[in-house]
């Protein structure tokens, strides 16, 4: 546990607690002066049930603030999931359509997803697909990197 406000300076790890029990850890917090606990203003915290049975124990007054990696990476398995969902139903609709060559993109998409030779996938996809989805695929690509993902 750590103090924000002071960084990385003189008195800012508040408390080291082994252990992941919510119990055990209550206990530990609850040592503290409850004039400072009640101080608290703001918990960063996971997303787990036990943390916030912590939190909302040993500081009752602050806000509870999920951490922005547990928000990002929820929605990029989200987003994640829709893709190879429309991936498996483009698919099963070229499938149905009998359209041989969506069939075959559509399946170097997702062959690409699990790991294919980028050689190979920049052939397929510039060889198979239309110019606008080429340029949306460039602006996904030049977003993603300006954003270091």
């Amino acid at each position: 546990m750590t103090n924000r406000n002071v960084c990385t300076r003189e008195r800012s790890l508040i408390a080291v607690v082994a252990g992941t029990k919510s119990e055990d850890l209550i206990g530990v917090l609850r040592q503290i002066d409850e004039e400072k606990r009640f101080a608290v203003k703001e918990v960063t915290l996971d997303l787990s049930d036990s943390m916030r049975k912590i939190v909302r124990s040993a500081f009752p007054k602050a806000s509870r603030v999920i951490d922005r990696f547990h928000i990002q990476k929820l929605a990029c398995d989200a987003v994640q999931e829709l893709c190879i969902k429309h991936r498996w139903n483009a698919i099963q609709q070229a499938n149905d359509e009998s359209d041989s060559d969506t069939i075959a993109c559509m399946t170097g998409g997702i062959a690409a997803y699990y790991g294919i030779p980028s050689w190979l996938v920049k052939y397929v996809t510039v060889e198979f697909l239309p110019q606008y989805i080429l340029d949306v695929l460039d602006r996904f690509d030049k977003s993603c990197t300006e954003r270091n993902y």
